[in-house]
């Protein structure tokens, strides 16, 4: 949903202003909320004498977006309007209604629409982040500031002490949906719906609408984080490993704009002349695989992880970085077939790009990839240039 503000001079006729109103919500339908007062993703310009209060509504660091017509000085508005938005830090764009500006609208909508359902949104972090993550720790005050996304720090012990273990009749639902069981037992199973129910009730009290889970402390309680992780992502709650900010942000952004779940795992080769690159973890939704063996944690040998299958087809690989955490790697690719090695992660995937699969190694961002089904780097493209104008 994103909201639109008709802006006109006070002696402009009001017919005229609804006429083109209605133009534009019976265009967008359902996805368009028009307000009478700001916020407001999109400005509609009905007239010239509207800049100082269209001034008034402009932020920094973020676009916002200027629909104008051909007639009463609105595309002259518009445009003073775009140039103190320069001037203050913040950026726009002009739509033009005769042209192409509706058509623009409409494939611009729901990107506007993520990034209103992003700000303002609350992500966990249970626990600090792994400490091997020198890269995907960015602070509170930075997340907040890039992103406009809450921190909300946790301390294991509020996960922890909430762990139960779950009943038999629980168990066996799990069990039957996948194709075999080799290393965890059914207390394993048990232990494991426990982290799940856990880390819902802190969703529940938190307010959470995403979580990083400093995963690998669950083993002193001869446990771990993969199921869970994997049932919440199924269930809509964004839900990410090791306490990485910066792939638990961008699993944030793909649910946003796409609504699917993501794969959240750690390269583990590239062949620059294939053009490929490796990915493995132990946790991946269940919505995202044709089928699912439930094994042992690769690392620990112990509790549960998901060995899955995926079809071969389009996906994408995302990563977000940098000192400023405005930083993306995005690249469109196929994922092709990948021989099983028994020295890594139990999901294992190979992903061949479409950008230069090298820029990880010459400009990496960090550790993790994000994974999700589709071609959607155009979208993440479009969303960035809003986002982080420059």
């Amino acid at each position: 949903m994103i909201r639109l503000l008709p802006l006109a001079a006070p002696l402009h006729p009001a017919a005229l202003t609804g006429e083109l109103v209605e133009r534009v919500a019976a265009r967008l339908g359902q996805t368009c909320e028009v307000v009478d007062h700001g916020p407001a993703e999109v400005l509609l310009v009905v007239t010239g004498g509207v800049e100082q209060e269209a001034a008034a509504l402009l932020e920094p660091d973020r676009v916002v977006l200027l629909l104008a017509h051909s007639q009463h000085n609105s595309l002259a508005a518009a445009l003073e309007i775009a140039a103190h938005a320069r001037q203050v830090g913040g950026s726009s764009r002009i739509l033009l209604l005769e042209r192409d500006g509706l058509d623009r609208l409409e494939h611009l909508a729901p990107i506007l629409g993520a990034h209103r359902q992003l700000r303002g949104s609350r992500l966990g972090c249970i626990g600090s982040p792994s400490d091997w993550l020198v890269a995907s720790a960015p602070s509170p005050a930075l997340v907040a500031r890039t992103w406009q996304i809450e921190v909300v720090r946790l301390p294991m012990a509020d996960l922890l002490d909430a762990l139960a273990t779950a009943a038999p009749e629980e168990v066996a639902p799990v069990l039957s949906r996948f194709e075999r069981v080799v290393e965890p037992s059914a207390d394993d199973v048990a232990g494991a719906l426990g982290v799940y129910v856990a880390l819902r009730g802190l969703v529940r009290s938190y307010r959470l609408d995403a979580l990083t889970l400093r995963c690998f402390d669950l083993l002193s309680r001869r446990t771990t984080g993969c199921l869970a992780l994997s049932r919440l992502n199924d269930e809509g709650i964004v839900a990410g490993c090791e306490g990485d900010l910066g792939a638990a942000l961008a699993m944030m952004w793909a649910r946003a704009l796409t609504g699917q779940p993501c794969f959240m795992a750690n390269p583990q080769d590239v062949d620059i002349q294939a053009n490929t690159v490796d990915i493995a973890h132990c946790t991946i939704p269940m919505t995202m695989i044709r089928s699912a063996v439930l094994r042992s944690h690769f690392e620990s040998s112990s509790g549960v992880g998901i060995e899955g299958e995926m079809e071969a087809g389009p996906v994408t690989l995302l990563r977000i970085g940098g000192p400023d955490l405005d930083e993306v790697f995005v690249s469109d690719g196929v994922l092709v077939e990948v021989e099983r090695s028994p020295a890594r992660c139990r999901t294992q995937l190979r992903v061949r790009l479409k950008e230069e699969v090298d820029t990880l190694l010459e400009h990496p961002l960090g550790n993790h990839l994000v994974m999700l089904q589709g071609h959607w780097a155009g979208t993440f493209d479009e969303s960035h240039r809003l986002l982080f104008p420059r």
